[in-house]
């Protein structure tokens, strides 16, 4: 089955509209203003969960932001990939 840039395009833009990539930015940032706090790490267990947390919202914007890259350079294979991993979520 032929990959279409448009079909794409438009899987991409539903998945932007539901993934709330400005929040996650938002969100992102503010748990690692969190995490340079003095008494950050005076609980480990909570500081522990908060750090993954920033990986895993990381990663997120990442892959979101690296689909839009990769359907510009018109690598479609590689794009929907990451959009198939996304559409399930």
């Amino acid at each position: 089955m032929e990959i279409n840039l448009e079909q794409l395009k438009t899987k991409y833009q539903s998945i932007l509209s539901k993934a709330n990539l400005g929040g996650k930015k938002i969100e992102s940032k503010t748990l690692e203003e969190q995490s340079y706090e003095s008494t950050f790490w005076s609980d480990p267990k909570k500081a522990g969960e908060i750090m993954k947390k920033i990986t895993e919202l990381k990663k997120e914007i990442e892959d979101l932001e690296m689909i839009e890259l990769l359907l510009e350079e018109n690598q479609l294979e590689e794009a929907k990939k990451l959009i198939n991993k996304y559409e399930i979520l």
